[in-house]
């Protein structure tokens, strides 16, 4: 894979089409940025190596995550027989969950969840501040407001694709390449898009270099320099970032998977997903119940933009949890090999 800038992507593989490495380099073959990755036996990933800094996971006997350790911090995970997570610990503070009969997140050791009768996430509060969440008929949010009064708004096709938003940064108005929520974002008022190459905003150009998921986790310029990199947790919580360029693209950076700055939500597809607490605002209709969801892992056969595409189409057609349900977990691959990506069909 090469950009116009003349930096192009390595990807390596294991006798099983896992992809065992990533290696972005500029036109020169000097290496921009390397990932390499190693699974255990049933497919789940048990490390990665970027650049020089080594990630380690460990998992339960149902393929759970129940540990992370990286270069900066060091965090746990524990569930109940539902999948439910129960606690988190990290950095010595423990922050405990707790969930009633029906699976919805009701507290934590630091914020209080409030829900409608369909069983959306109405209300957090933390702090003795209140956010709010207001949905239409279709379960899709149509708007967040904040302790400060401020408010986001979201407006929707009848695919119920987004197609616009109001926030801090202004009005967005998407221009995607078809209509449906797995269709590509070319442009937002904002800036141009090549999905899963480039964008262009006031004239300049960044170009992507995204991991084995997708996750957009480097941008360069037109001379090949890095100028913005993300690290995210197994959750797809943002760990460290450098640089300022406002793309909406990151973890798990697919068509139709954008994350809004003001509320930290990422758009997964149909559903918003909460990254804090690993869960989705809504349940899943087309289950017709709350279900376990995981990003399943066996990683990518595909390259580039071909797997962007696959697992894109494979979150809108396969099962996927709720999050006023159960916990999903971001690493690795299940039993049954089913390829990585976040869950998609939703309103819930």
């Amino acid at each position: 894979m090469a950009a116009s800038s003349g930096a192009y992507t390595d990807l390596g593989y294991d006798s099983r089409s896992r992809i065992t490495g990533v290696t972005h380099k500029n036109s020169s073959a000097s290496v921009i940025s390397s990932e390499s990755y190693v699974y255990d036996s049933a497919s789940n990933l048990s490390s990665k190596t970027v650049d020089s800094a080594t990630t380690t996971y460990g998992y339960d006997a149902i393929d759970q995550l129940t540990s992370e350790t990286a270069p900066t911090f060091t965090a746990t995970y524990t569930y109940d027989a539902n999948g439910n997570r129960t606690s988190k610990t990290q950095g010595g503070v423990t922050d405990t969950y707790t969930v009633d009969s029906g699976d919805k997140l009701t507290s934590t050791s630091t914020k209080s969840y409030a829900y409608d009768a369909a069983g959306r996430t109405t209300g957090v509060t933390s702090g003795g501040q209140t956010t709010t969440v207001a949905y239409d008929y279709e379960d899709r949010i149509t708007s967040i407001t904040y302790p400060s009064t401020a408010t986001n708004t979201f407006t929707y096709n009848g695919l119920d694709t987004r197609v616009g938003k109001v926030d801090s940064a202004g009005t967005k108005t998407y221009k995607r390449d078809g209509a449906g929520v797995t269709d590509a974002v070319l442009a937002d008022g904002a800036a141009n898009y090549t999905p899963g190459v480039s964008e262009r905003r006031s004239g300049t150009s960044k170009f992507y270099h995204s991991d084995r998921m997708g996750t957009d986790s480097r941008l360069t310029d037109s001379s090949q320099a890095t100028t913005d990199a993300k690290t995210y947790d197994a959750f797809g919580m943002l760990v460290a970032s450098t640089g300022s360029t406002p793309t909406p693209f990151g973890y798990a950076g697919a068509p139709g998977y954008q994350e809004d700055a003001d509320s930290g939500l990422k758009l997964l597809g149909h559903r918003y997903y909460d990254p804090s607490s690993g869960r989705f605002l809504t349940r899943d209709h087309r289950e017709g119940r709350a279900e376990l969801v995981r990003i399943l892992r066996k990683p990518a056969e595909q390259d580039g933009r071909r797997r962007r595409r696959d697992l894109a189409s494979a979150r809108d057609t396969r099962r996927s949890g709720c999050s006023g349900g159960r916990d999903i977990r971001l690493q690795g691959s299940d039993r049954r090999g089913r390829k990585a990506g976040l869950p998609g069909r939703s309103s819930g």
